[in-house]
């Protein structure tokens, strides 16, 4: 995740989380799992829906660190860092950002793990202009996905008279909403649609398999958050920031480990650790800022003055 206001060092959150550390092999095996199978039981509406990557990069490293507890899992979701880096916890992490620097991000540019209902809805109050993709953004594009007309993305909605068209040309009347509260306390509004009469429909094996007339879920708010997401993700801008997303973190990290040598930190407790990899991001940086100026630092004439970064701060300027 990454959050822009202008400073020297952009913020993410993966920075706070140590080279070693086992969340990070969890992170990198559970990205390399094929989860198609999985993914294909979200079904479009409901309630805003975290990753089922992030959640399971999270109950993988519960698990690892003996807390087997649904509570004390999303307790831990919303306290610890490691398991806001590996679930998507975005608010929090920019709380803290704004306490810390006494004023709030611009843009925040992140992945699907962010791209909930609750994250989303945080950021438009706070005026922050948000990159942040959501579960299906590239799913949403295959084939498979675009061409199928039985999902409820793609049926016609009226928003003037709300109802929905199945492929049929069957009304899907509006018969209510329900509430539906999230693990972290997060209260979306779900609204439902009814078929007047599947019996007999041709389509009903394609459309679905419950009984009676078929019912959807949508989440409105929801999704007019996914389609401002995907209006700012496919403008220039988010073009941009997404094509350096994989550049950016995984370059640097890259760079520390292998051209510099830094593997493993000397120093023990996440303070001491803190500290030592604020040492190497201020020397990546300036290691970067003497190459960009075309100067050899140990022969300068000035002695280069720069304030050690704090913790949360970005290796990359």
């Amino acid at each position: 995740m990454e959050c822009e206001e202008g400073s020297l060092f952009p913020v993410y959150l993966s920075d706070m989380v140590p080279a070693e550390h086992p969340a990070r092999v969890i992170d990198a095996v559970v990205e390399g799992l094929d989860l198609s199978a999985l993914e294909r039981t979200y079904k479009g509406g409901g309630t805003s829906s975290y990753s089922p990557r992030a959640m399971l990069k999270v109950i993988f490293y519960a698990y690892l660190s003996n807390i087997y507890s649904g509570r004390q899992i999303a307790k831990m979701w919303q306290e610890n860092i490691i398991y806001m880096w590996l679930g998507g916890t975005l608010i929090p992490y920019l709380e803290s950002f704004e306490q810390r620097h006494g004023r709030q991000s611009k843009k925040v540019v992140a992945d699907s793990g962010y791209g909930s209902e609750m994250n989303y809805e945080w950021m438009d109050g706070h005026d922050i202009e948000a990159f942040v993709k959501y579960n299906m953004f590239h799913a949403e594009d295959k084939r498979k996905i675009r061409n199928n007309p039985f999902l409820v993305r793609n049926m016609y909605y009226n928003a003037d008279e709300d109802y929905y068209v199945c492929p049929r040309g069957q009304h899907l009347e509006h018969i209510g909403d329900e509430q539906s509260t999230s693990e972290l306390g997060y209260v979306s509004t779900i609204s439902k649609y009814r078929a007047q009469n599947c019996a007999g429909c041709p389509f009903r094996g394609m459309c679905h398999k419950a009984k009676g007339n078929r019912v959807i879920e949508v989440n409105h708010r929801a999704d007019e958050y996914r389609e401002k997401a995907k209006e700012r993700l496919t403008s220039e801008e988010g073009l941009y920031h997404r094509s350096m997303r994989p550049v950016e973190p995984e370059a640097v990290f890259g760079d520390i480990k292998y051209d510099h040598g830094f593997k493993r930190f000397r120093l023990k407790g996440m303070a001491k650790v803190n500290v030592e990899f604020g040492l190497v991001a201020l020397a990546h940086n300036l290691r970067k800022y003497a190459r960009v100026q075309t100067l050899e630092l140990p022969i300068t004439s000035e002695p280069v003055v720069a304030e050690l970064p704090k913790t949360h701060e970005k290796v990359a300027a």
